[in-house]
């Protein structure tokens, strides 16, 4: 919400109350962010946003994240995050499907070759036992640091943790491949597009 406290806002996106008031006016700068009624704020060109989010996160935020990529004992993606979903059942901490698998339950069309998971320092804890060895070129199992909780949906819409739309989107484009990236145009279009149409 563009018009939340920025105390909020900083809160969600795990940065300081100062960063988070430097960037506001950044983005209002930018006009990213416009005047709303009630002297609050609304979101300009949310499409645009979007791609400059798409570019950040390629770019700037992911390879910040990534804990490594491994090779699993079993090489079927369901099949990893079937046993992976059972060791993090019932702990506290969080994690969450993007990319090419969350696109799988999203649209029923996809079917990826690889699993990539966004975990917390207390899911790559339970991790640990999974019989799976590093292999940075061809692993099967992408692991990625959660940001914030914030990155998981709302909804349940699978049999485990999905990220966000948009940042499965996000994955699929980085990702690059031909199917992924005409499964994100789905995404778009379904997930992202009714935001962008009612402005967020």
């Amino acid at each position: 919400d563009a018009g939340a406290p920025l105390r909020e806002i900083a809160q969600g996106a795990g940065v300081a109350l100062g960063t988070a008031h430097a960037i506001r006016g950044e983005m209002r700068r930018a006009q990213w962010l416009m005047p709303a009624a009630d002297e609050r704020v609304r979101f300009g060109d949310l499409k645009g946003l979007i791609e400059l989010f798409v570019r950040g996160y390629t770019l700037k935020l992911r390879p910040t994240r990534v804990i490594g990529r491994y090779r699993h004992k079993k090489n079927a993606p369901q099949d990893i995050l079937e046993g992976m979903a059972q060791r993090l059942t019932g702990m506290e901490g969080h994690w969450a499907v993007p990319g090419g698998m969350a696109a799988r339950e999203l649209t029923q069309y996809l079917e990826p070759n690889t699993a990539t998971l966004f975990v917390d320092e207390q899911a790559r804890a339970k991790l640990g036992e999974e019989p799976m060895l590093r292999d940075e070129v061809g692993g099967n199992v992408t692991l990625l640091r959660l940001p914030d909780p914030t990155f998981i949906a709302e909804k349940v819409l699978g049999p485990w943790p999905l990220a966000t739309p948009l940042l499965t989107y996000a994955e699929l484009l980085q990702d690059g491949g031909p199917r992924e990236i005409e499964t994100a145009q789905m995404i778009y279009e379904r997930f992202i597009e009714p935001m962008v149409t009612h402005g967020g």
